[in-house]
């Protein structure tokens, strides 16, 4: 993302992921059966 948000809007997004990632686990990054990491993702494997 290059986009420069206004500080009103940066504060909101940070309340909003904060409530929605309180332990900021979508900063962990997944490990795959193979040993690789993926990136992203809901966690769920098909």
């Amino acid at each position: 993302m290059t986009a420069e948000l206004d500080p009103e809007d940066e504060e909101y997004l940070a309340c909003l992921a904060d409530t929605l990632w309180p332990d900021d686990e979508y900063l962990e990054p997944e490990h795959s059966s193979d040993g690789e990491e993926e990136s992203g993702g809901s966690g769920m494997r098909r």
